[in-house]
């Protein structure tokens, strides 16, 4: 056998479609296929994922970085030759079992290859391989047509600051800290060995053969063929409505509607979600079943649609999906409800923990009002400082003037450290609800932050300048953002007008 490990680089765009031929082999002849290879850099789309919430594009294209969509599910990828990647295709009638015990059998066959070479490392759920609690490798589980397709990916090196450049996902900071903190998660063959690991792939070929218990054969010589994943167009209707969860276990999933001009029944919909799923087109095939549908039916028509499925989703229920279509169909009522439109309603975060997301109630029982030191203007004195003199230059000064008309009091956080602890007063305090503002990628990524705290919040969407998107997230942490975001100053109105004086409260 020659040596496996010694492959040259492709791009990401080759790489998929040599999966969809080696899928097309297994389907046609019943045989399971491995194939190793390397990618040039290549930021790598999870089947589900939303492209726009889950890679910084303009730094992909400014960087020559290759965006691909695998057919496997989970989360995106940076990936290039510092890794070592495989595909294996089976048939799911001869590799029985859970995408959990699939999952398990072949990130323990990996183990076992790399004790060929002096590596002890362990699985860890849903789908890491792990050495002292640092990811080693991982391994992507998709299934099309009743063939199972796995992705998956040893670290010899990795490059960590352009992964974080090119995720949005990552928690740390793009500063050498964060940097540090980052790769403290991971560690790579070059650490436990050195480069030289020798033709580790055959010994990985013959493990994940005995763990599966499949007679897999080299994949040959493929002609890639022009079945490429597409990507999913968004949706760019005028009466479009959206919104997104962090499920229990972690996952993302965004969900939008079209509606008819009545808003009863639904025109177009689109769910995408960082989940590990099968088969790889469950939401699309959902999705496509919703449509015509009325908004009304919905719930009880996605818990049919689940229950006639064959179907499989790690870190992520049934419930879930329910509970996001009804968060999307809410939008409705809170456009109605604020007299304002369908983009004010998409930009509406409504953190409900232990509620149903009603916006009146929600607002009925504010008890305070954050506002990002951001929003301020650069050259305001007060940027860096609670407390706003109201001179009208900003939309901060309107937070700050209709929250003091209603006796409630304005924190401007300052940075990450302070939300935290303003949010811990909070919780000790039993405050009951609160209106903020920040971007959604903020959000999402500090999403335990605003769960630890178990109050409900209506937070809206800020633009302009928005550090995320100017790859200064650890300016942004740590007060030191040097541009100015902007928070949308009539749906601020349109928001606070709904709360009541705080004398009133009930």
């Amino acid at each position: 056998m020659k040596n496996l490990s010694d492959c040259e680089p492709m791009s990401g765009i080759e790489v998929v479609a040599y999966d969809a031929a080696q899928l097309s082999l297994t389907a046609r002849y019943g045989v399971p296929y491995l194939r190793f290879y390397r990618y040039r850099p290549t930021a790598c789309l999870g089947y589900s994922e939303d492209l726009d919430h889950a890679l910084r594009q303009e730094f992909c294209a400014d960087n020559g970085i290759a965006i691909v969509r695998r057919l496997s599910g989970g989360d995106a990828l940076y990936l290039d030759e510092g890794q070592l990647c495989w595909t294996l295709t089976a048939k799911r009638e001869d590799l029985l079992g859970s995408m959990d015990a699939v999952l398990m059998k072949l990130v323990q066959g990996m183990g076992e290859g790399l004790k060929k070479i002096f590596v002890g490392a362990n699985f860890s759920k849903p789908n890491s391989l792990e050495v002292n609690g640092k990811t080693l490798g991982m391994v992507y589980l998709g299934e099309k047509d009743d063939i199972w397709i796995a992705h998956g990916v040893l670290l010899e090196c990795l490059d960590i600051e352009t992964q974080l450049k090119v995720l949005r996902a990552p928690k740390e900071k793009l500063n050498p800290d964060g940097i540090l903190l980052a790769a403290a998660r991971f560690i790579t063959l070059h650490e436990l060995i050195g480069p030289d690991s020798g033709d580790y792939a055959g010994a990985l070929f013959a493990s994940l053969a005995q763990s599966t218990g499949l007679a897999i054969r080299i994949a040959p010589t493929l002609d890639a063929c022009a079945d490429v994943i597409p990507e999913h167009p968004p949706m760019s209707y005028a009466n479009a409505v959206s919104a997104f969860l962090v499920t229990p276990g972690g996952n993302t999933l965004r969900a939008t509607l079209n509606l008819s001009f009545d808003g009863l029944r639904v025109m177009g919909c689109s769910l995408h979600g960082d989940v590990l799923v099968r088969p790889s087109g469950l939401y699309e095939s959902l999705c496509n079943d919703l449509v015509g549908h009325l908004v009304v039916e919905l719930d009880a028509y996605i818990r049919r649609f689940f229950a006639c499925f064959d179907w499989e989703m790690l870190g992520c229920a049934t419930d879930d999906v329910v509970r996001l279509f009804n968060m999307v169909v809410l939008r409705k009522s809170q456009q109605e409800k604020l007299e304002i439109t369908a983009d004010q309603a998409n930009s509406l975060m409504i953190h409900d923990p232990q509620g149903d997301g009603d916006v009146s109630v929600l607002l009925n029982v504010v008890d305070a009002v954050l506002v990002p030191y951001c929003a301020k203007p650069v050259w305001c004195k007060w940027r860096h400082r609670d407390g706003c003199p109201e001179c009208g230059m900003c939309a901060v000064g309107v937070a700050y003037h209709l929250a003091r008309q209603r006796h409630i009091p304005v924190i401007t956080i300052r940075n990450f450290e302070h939300l935290e602890s303003v949010l811990s007063d909070f919780k000790a305090s039993d405050s009951r609800a609160y209106v903020g503002m920040c971007c959604s990628h903020f959000y999402r990524k500090r999403y335990r932050a605003f769960e630890h705290a178990m109050m409900p919040a209506l937070l809206m969407d800020i633009s302009g300048s928005n550090c995320y998107e100017l790859g200064q997230e650890n300016l942004a942490y740590e007060g030191r953002f040097e541009a100015q975001s902007e928070i949308n100053r009539s749906l601020l109105e349109k928001v606070m007008v709904q709360v009541p004086p705080a004398r009133d409260q009930s």
